[in-house]
């Protein structure tokens, strides 16, 4: 198995035909031929040092800055301790989504409401919490994220071509979701609010440069960006949609070989050291899966006990499942149904 250092979720859409595609050559009795890759990790990485010290991408630095500076209330009773809250402490639960709701993220309910999943995930995640801290006694319209993303930007590299490269290429980067002039209690019962709501997420997610590849450059690989970019405030909440891997991405081509993943299996997780520090006070993993009563998709939350406690994250859990609902519940009804 290999270290999640070297591969991706995106590196396996490459190597799975590859691996089937070998084993029927080498069952035919041929030498294995395979495409070629485009562009190596290694041309990659040395592009992203040059881009990272262009004048344009330095120009980005105020962009980030708005994202990190601004308010951002306490998730819990205080703030990360990167020294303490490592992932040997952090507790965790999941909250699923019914499969009815599934069905419609992963069908109609995006284009009803003039978006893409990711737009549609992050309006809810932005309602979720808003409500959560209203519960609580705070109001506060924005919230900020650590996003995840693919982070093959071929833009970003000119010229390169990342359609046939294994590694991992993932982009962490800071989204401020703004909910200012949204009904939230509106939205969350499925009214117009709900679509208002999505529409100001997809704006805002709009404006970033690049898909946020330009965060990590300038926050790592640039020294005189990163050394203004550490003293900022990281998010509180970390966010990953990973998706679903079924066998109807599995090219046409080789999908009649037998050599070809069980999807129907456990998915078997990586495991990360116990002294590692905690990623953000809340850390949500959403992946989708296969269940007897259909398409599930499924929130995976870890936190630090003693800034949040298990009752607190479920609540938050339950009004992410009420915020998706009602964003289908909108999107019927704005496609007549």
């Amino acid at each position: 198995m290999p270290h999640h250092l070297v591969i991706d979720s995106v590196s396996w859409r490459i190597l799975v035909p590859d691996f089937a595609t070998a084993g029927a050559q080498i069952a035919a009795g041929t030498t294995p031929s395979l495409e070629p890759v485009g562009t190596s990790l290694r041309r990659w990485t040395d592009g992203l040092l040059e881009a990272a010290a262009t004048p344009e991408r330095v120009a980005e630095l105020a962009v980030w800055e708005r994202m990190l500076t601004g308010p951002d209330p306490l998730l819990g009773s205080r703030e990360l301790d990167l020294r303490t809250d490592v992932v040997g402490t952090l507790e965790r639960t999941r909250v699923d989504v019914p499969a009815p709701v599934t069905e419609a993220l992963l069908g109609g309910t995006p284009g009803a409401l003039d978006g893409e999943i990711g737009d549609v995930l992050a309006a809810a995640l932005a309602l979720a919490v808003a409500a959560w801290r209203r519960d609580r006694g705070v109001e506060a319209s924005s919230t900020v994220v650590t996003l995840e993303g693919h982070g093959r930007e071929e833009s970003a590299v000119p010229g390169a071509d990342l359609s046939r490269t294994v590694g991992w290429f993932t982009t962490m980067y800071p989204a401020r979701l703004d909910l200012a002039g949204v009904d939230i209690a509106d939205a969350l019962r499925g009214g117009a609010g709900a679509a208002d709501a999505v529409r100001a997420v997809r704006d805002q997610l709009s404006e970033i440069p690049d898909r946020g590849i330009g965060y990590g450059l300038l926050r790592y690989l640039n020294p005189d960006t990163s050394s203004v970019m550490r003293k900022w405030p990281e998010p509180q909440i970390v966010f990953n949609y990973i998706g679903r891997v079924s066998a109807a991405e599995v090219p046409e081509a080789v999908r009649g070989l037998d050599w070809l993943p069980d999807f129907e299996s456990p998915v078997t997780g990586g495991f990360e050291k116990s002294a590692m520090p905690a990623q953000a006070v809340l850390d949500i993993q959403s992946v989708i899966s296969e269940t007897a009563e259909g398409l599930q998709l499924s929130a995976f939350m870890s936190f630090p006990p003693g800034i949040l406690s298990a009752p607190e994250v479920d609540r938050f859990g339950q009004f992410w499942v009420a915020a998706l609902t009602a964003l289908v519940a909108q999107a019927e009804e704005r496609s007549g149904h």
